[in-house]
């Protein structure tokens, strides 16, 4: 079994599910079940076995899901090993482009050192360059790009004698 967090899109909406069916459907076990009705997942009835409506369950899941979200403000970026909001080490961060339209602002959580991630549309940038001091590091260089390509030109001029370099001792 095991997800962390059951998809509530693959409930319907007008069906109706018996513990078992629920459980195998979600991927939790039928005590994770029992333990939601706990929370507030109520069934049609409180007749055994107990049935449940899908616009019920995916209410209750949508719910769930949406208690547990954090929003991170401007000056911060979501750490996931800290799992909540940080402000980036020295509010340093780089910005990675993944498009022509967006990117990444990457940062050093300031408590456990770990990557952090924001993804931001470029038309945006300029507001985070007022907050955070933003870098633009350069990418490798290509083949295409170095000034002396070597595509093994070395075959003509015959075979080559591989000397192993001695250590100095």
């Amino acid at each position: 079994m095991g997800r962390h967090y059951p998809n509530p899109r693959l409930v319907k909406m007008h069906r109706n599910y018996n513990i078992h069916e629920l459980s195998k459907l979600l991927g939790v076990h039928k005590n994770t079940l029992r333990g939601w009705m706990k929370l507030g997942l109520r069934p049609i009835d409180l007749q055994k076995p107990y049935l449940f409506i899908g616009l019920a369950i995916r209410g209750f899941l949508d719910d769930r899901r949406q208690k547990s979200r954090q929003s991170c403000r401007r000056d911060e970026m979501f750490c996931l090993v800290c799992k909540s909001p940080k402000i980036p080490a020295g509010k340093m961060v780089d910005y990675l482009p993944l498009s022509p339209r967006s990117g990444n602002l990457r940062g050093l959580c300031a408590e456990c050192g770990n990557l952090m991630h924001r993804c931001t549309p470029l038309a945006k940038l300029g507001d985070f360059q007022s907050i955070f001091q933003v870098a633009f590091p350069q990418g490798h260089s290509r083949i295409e790009e170095t000034c002396d390509p070597c595509l093994n030109c070395d075959s003509e001029q015959g075979t080559l004698h591989h000397v192993k370099p001695q250590r100095s001792e």
